[in-house]
């Protein structure tokens, strides 16, 4: 009998122990997540990142645009699984804030842009639904009647970036992840100066370089000139495009 119970003690010490979940000692992921957004960037799956919220050597090597902003979801998605990619410190943000100014305030200048009444707003001092894709800072005040439709109907509002600086909320400058950021050059159209006959002001610039513009603006180089419908553009970009269809006001 004491033989018996030596060897069921045995087998008992040999089985193994079930393991509660309470008793599991396996970290919990704190992997960041992430919305890469949709494939809708017109250089989705070339191999290449081009959304500017990224880093690393998984990124092209051309010019970033702000429209890519979330729209080239694979390519960054592989290339941040690869480990090739790493998300910025300062990831500028897909939404921008807006502000909320009466109608009445705002000069939406004249209808000589590229692409008028072809029901997009193509002024980059706005923000919203009612945006065209692709903007350009020369028809800034040049598409009135697209925009001022949309900012009726509320698919447009005016870009916080371009709110009148006041003593209580003075100017926003920005970030700097501007391709040009710290060069000593102001690229952001929001400002002018002597300087602004040589520069091409881009869209994706506004904004974006701080650093440079804060600097000249405290040096007396540059000055505000804000929402203007009739900015200083500086050297002219775009080419003259046939007008889109009218459409009745």
């Amino acid at each position: 009998m004491r033989q018996s119970v030596s060897i069921l003690a045995v087998i008992a010490l040999a089985m193994p122990v079930p393991v509660t979940a309470q008793e599991s000692t396996a970290p919990e992921s704190t992997a960041p997540e992430i919305d890469f957004g949709d494939d809708t960037s017109q250089f989705a799956r070339d191999g290449e990142c081009d959304d500017s919220r990224f880093e690393g050597s998984g990124m092209t090597d051309t010019l970033l645009l702000e429209s890519d902003i979330g729209h080239d979801a694979t390519d960054c998605r592989v290339a941040f699984e690869q480990e090739r990619l790493r998300v910025k410190a300062t990831a500028p943000q897909q939404a921008a804030e807006t502000v909320t100014v009466p109608i009445g305030l705002i000069d939406f200048g004249n209808d000589s842009g590229s692409y008028p009444n072809d029901a997009e707003c193509d002024d980059a001092r706005f923000v919203g639904d009612g945006m065209a894709k692709d903007l350009v800072t020369d028809t800034i005040g040049k598409d009135a009647s697209d925009c001022r439709r949309a900012f009726e109907e509320g698919r447009v509002k005016l870009n916080a970036l371009y709110a009148d600086p006041t003593d209580e909320n003075p100017i926003d400058f920005g970030v700097n992840t501007a391709a040009f950021a710290n060069d000593g050059e102001c690229d952001d159209i929001r400002f002018t100066g002597d300087y602004a006959s040589g520069l091409i002001y881009l869209a994706e610039d506004i904004g974006r370089d701080a650093n440079d513009c804060r600097n000249a603006v405290e040096a007396g180089t540059a000055t505000w000139q804000g929402k203007t419908a009739t900015p200083n553009y500086g050297m002219i970009t775009s080419q003259p495009a046939e007008s889109g269809p009218e459409f009745d006001t």
